[in-house]
């Protein structure tokens, strides 16, 4: 029986036992890890969930595959789902054949030129000039990413608990649509979208209004 992998490769932890296989980049496999991390910490039940982009996407799915696990959700730029998701798609294997081409270095080229939203401008720290992936390891993790998707539309109803969205007007990575859709199908959600960065540095504050009730 193979080894499972245990480490999403991000930050300062490797993938050593899966190496360059995509499945292990993959949005069910993060919300299995998310999962099976909750579970070795213990605690009571239920918690938040809340996640940024992927990790808004690890969230949705270990929500749907364990309905009692969260009591809240705090969904931070939902990224390209459904309809949107194949341009994008498209878009992450591109990245990972330039990788595997021309070396990490195109990546960093590739991010330098990419355009900023209004609403991030004068964000500390965006646009970022460095992926938090081991690089030998990134085009495996974007075919992975190429490869994803959000839950099932269908199976998203059945999340009630109150959730908060907040997302950008004009981010085309995390586009406004997939945070309506969302906002829609999530019988307790509550949607904020932000035009400028002003707006984006009240993100704080809204959740910890909506996390303190």
């Amino acid at each position: 029986m193979p080894r499972r992998c245990r480490a999403n490769s991000h930050g300062v932890s490797t993938r050593r036992l899966c190496g360059t296989d995509p499945d292990a980049y993959r949005f069910p496999r993060f919300a299995a890890e998310l999962v099976e991390l909750l579970g070795l910490l213990g605690g009571e039940r239920p918690v938040t969930g809340m996640g940024s982009s992927l990790g808004c996407a690890t969230v949705l799915h270990a929500a749907v595959a364990h309905p009692g696990l969260f009591d809240r959700l705090v969904l931070l730029i939902p990224p390209t789902a459904w309809e949107t998701r194949p341009a994008q798609a498209a878009n992450y294997r591109k990245l990972a054949d330039l990788m595997e081409a021309n070396g990490p270095g195109a990546f960093r080229a590739a991010l330098a030129a990419a355009p900023v939203p209004p609403s991030l401008a004068g964000i500390p720290g965006y646009p970022p000039r460095e992926a938090a992936v081991p690089a030998g390891l990134m085009p495996a993790l974007f075919r992975g990413l190429a490869d994803s998707d959000l839950p099932d539309r269908a199976l998203l109803p059945q999340l009630t608990q109150p959730a908060l969205i907040l997302t950008l007007a004009d981010d085309p990575g995390h586009p406004r649509s997939t945070a309506e859709q969302l906002a829609g199908l999530l019988p307790g959600a509550r949607l904020h979208i932000s035009k400028d960065s002003a707006d984006v540095r009240t993100w704080g504050e809204r959740v910890a209004r909506f996390l303190a009730g």
